[in-house]
């Protein structure tokens, strides 16, 4: 008697999301986009007396998009992940939604800064994409023993970095005060920093290593803001830090020696040197 064997298509995998429910989650995010772009309205600002002390609290476009970003991000995800084959048993299933929601954030921060309509529906394409992507890293991210395990964890390394490259140029392609540049990507550093710290196996609190590598981060920014470098300079060189903070801590978290630890970053350091003499001067 012959068998006959069905292969079964790819995302009939128990690792991987449905695909209609990540279009679906992307597509409410770019209308939230949409909806700002096509119906603006003016930025307010009210007077709050606290504890005797008039506080003016802003009321902008950007400021509501965050707001209505982060909340459609924690329900998505966790609409997400109820197919998954762990869901009631992975801890802190709301750190998965860290990078989207930085990636959402990313998003609208060059949306709301491109001028340019091809640029904006450029932009808005590549954005939806690599949201879905960072989606998708994520679920399978939350099986550490599943197989696609090491490219998800991979792929959330690369796009947290190129994320925070983004969110970086743009705040001087802006002309963003110091006031508010430092303690922005301050806190996006140390929200890269937890999620990709939180990627290594066996290691669900890494709260201390956060804390640390954001008070690098922040020193990081604070030099780089008053350093006379163009924007991609700007962006790249806190790329590169923090990529070095990343890798020093996570190679210590995983038992090397302070000496093994720094070697990658060191060689990535002359590396960023290298780059920006060349894209300061040379370019």
């Amino acid at each position: 008697m012959q068998t006959e064997t069905v292969s079964l298509p790819v995302w009939s995998s128990p690792w991987l999301p449905r695909p209609w429910k990540l279009g679906s989650i992307a597509a409410a995010l770019v209308l939230v986009s949409l909806a700002v772009r096509l119906f603006p309205f003016q930025p307010r600002a009210w007077k709050v007396v606290v504890l005797g002390l008039e506080v003016t609290v802003p009321f902008t476009p950007a400021g509501l998009v965050a707001l209505f970003l982060l909340l459609f991000v924690l329900s998505g995800v966790d609409w997400l992940f109820q197919d998954h084959p762990r869901y009631g048993n992975i801890p802190g299933l709301w750190k998965h939604a860290v990078l989207p929601t930085f990636a959402a954030w990313t998003l609208e921060m060059v949306l709301l800064h491109t001028r340019s309509p091809v640029g904006w529906w450029a932009a808005l394409a590549l954005g939806s994409v690599l949201l879905v992507m960072v989606l998708l890293g994520e679920y399978i991210s939350a099986e550490p023993e599943s197989p696609p395990f090491v490219m998800a964890q991979l792929g959330l390394t690369w796009m947290g970095h190129l994320l925070f490259f983004v969110a970086a140029l743009y705040t001087q392609v802006a002309q963003w005060r110091l006031l508010w540049v430092a303690p922005l990507l301050t806190f996006m550093g140390g929200l890269v920093h937890y999620r990709l710290l939180g990627l290594s196996p066996g290691f669900h609190s890494v709260m201390l290593e956060t804390l640390m590598a954001t008070t690098l981060m922040g020193q990081a920014v604070l030099v780089a803001s008053v350093m006379p470098l163009s924007p991609r300079s700007f962006g790249l060189g806190l790329t590169v830090w923090l990529y070095i903070v990343y890798t020093v801590f996570r190679n210590l978290m995983e038992g090397a020696t302070l000496r093994e630890a720094l070697r990658e970053p060191l060689l990535a350091a002359l590396l960023l040197t290298g780059a920006l003499l060349w894209m300061e001067w040379g370019w």
